[in-house]
């Protein structure tokens, strides 16, 4: 009898057993596993494979793209319910054809699984927040160079949001954005968003955010949506699991 139980304990308690995300990052992010398995509800596991990219610049992000397959094949082994491409700046560096093209390329190595991107879920999320967001202004902070982040607030306006202010730290590689702490996050916060501001967008999936988003949403009274928040709440979504239970980590996951 209690080996029976122990039998039964172990099969409900099996890792993924109400969904299974593979996700596939930049080799240097130290962030978003961390942040992601905070956010994870009861049940729902986070698989890694990762794409070599050190540097932040253009070039380096497509030659990090050039390891999409492997990795969607290394993820595909685990029977995903749903694949990420965890990388914000990596998903929308050149325009929504891009990203598009990023979803089909995973679909065609894991027809099975659900596709998402960080930057397609970033951009459901501000959908998400449309009655707080009517006029669609919006501040961002980013810690990419000029022409990464330029591609960034073209992606938005070009899906007709309007940046009314920005912040780019100007980080070349990996280990300076994710050497920067939540407080920092928080500080710049303040000083970036304007009046007009109607939601905030901190972006990279590399950069710690998770700690200040509900002290931020208290504080100044806006919708704030992160690279890491976003792309868990749509995967939630994406698996048919409720996100109103994640708790601590913004309103966002209380929008349907």
């Amino acid at each position: 009898m209690i080996k029976s139980l122990r039998l039964l304990k172990g099969v409900f308690y099996m890792y993924g057993w109400r969904a299974k995300i593979g996700m596939m990052i930049p080799s240097s992010n130290v962030t978003m596993e961390q942040e992601m398995w905070r956010m994870a509800p009861l049940g729902v596991s986070i698989h890694c494979s990762r794409m070599l990219g050190i540097g932040c610049n253009a070039e380096d992000l497509r030659q990090m793209d050039n390891y999409l397959e492997q990795c969607a094949e290394e993820l595909n082994t685990i029977d995903p319910d749903a694949i990420l491409y965890g990388c914000t700046s990596g998903s929308l560096l050149e325009g929504q054809e891009w990203e598009r093209k990023i979803r089909q390329r995973l679909l065609l190595i894991a027809p099975n699984s659900a596709a998402v991107t960080t930057s397609g879920a970033v951009l459901a999320a501000m959908q998400a927040f449309q009655d707080k967001c009517k006029n669609k202004k919006i501040t961002i902070i980013n810690p990419y160079v000029d022409e990464v982040a330029k591609a960034e607030s073209e992606y938005f306006e070009n899906n007709g949001y309007k940046v009314v202010s920005e912040y780019h730290m100007g980080f070349r590689l990996g280990r300076d954005i994710y050497s920067q702490r939540p407080e920092y996050v928080y500080r710049l916060a303040k000083s970036t968003v304007t009046k007009e501001t109607e939601l905030l967008f901190i972006s990279c999936t590399n950069l710690r955010t998770i700690e200040v988003i509900d002290a931020i949403e208290q504080d100044m009274g806006i919708p704030v949506i992160t690279s890491n928040q976003a792309s868990m709440w749509a995967l939630l979504k994406a698996v048919d699991v409720s996100t109103k239970i994640v708790k601590n980590y913004g309103a966002l996951f209380e929008q349907d």
